[in-house]
């Protein structure tokens, strides 16, 4: 409780402001208290920031990562797909009677009877 004293404040128990207008040690005592509770808790908020920040930019180097990595799979996918195109195509192929011929002609040198057949003289 402060009461008046000639234009000073005074408190009963002796902190805040004595007679003389100087502080008391429990005065002082109570604001370096509270300074260095404030002081702390800037810092753990700072901290609790800076934390937060790391984290929150691990996460979109990870997320990159993953867009890289699901784009290179696309690409590969498709890559695949258009060989499977390929691998049907030349099955359908080897499957047909063209081909057939092909190889008889190449490979065992047999024609067909359509074929006209030119003979080398002998000189």
């Amino acid at each position: 409780m402060y009461r008046k004293r000639s234009g000073k404040k005074e408190h009963k128990s002796c902190s805040g402001i004595c007679e003389n207008g100087q502080k008391t040690r429990g005065y002082m005592r109570r604001s370096r208290k509270n300074r260095r509770m404030i002081l702390i808790l800037i810092i753990f908020v700072g901290l609790l920031m800076c934390i937060t920040v790391a984290a929150g930019h691990r996460q979109q180097v990870k997320l990159r990562a993953g867009e890289e990595r699901i784009r290179s799979l696309q690409q590969e996918m498709e890559q695949e797909q258009a060989r499977t195109e390929e691998i049907r195509e030349l099955k359908e192929y080897v499957q047909s009677d063209e081909y057939i011929e092909q190889i008889a002609k190449d490979k065992l040198g047999l024609i067909s009877d359509d074929d006209i057949i030119f003979k080398e003289s002998g000189r």
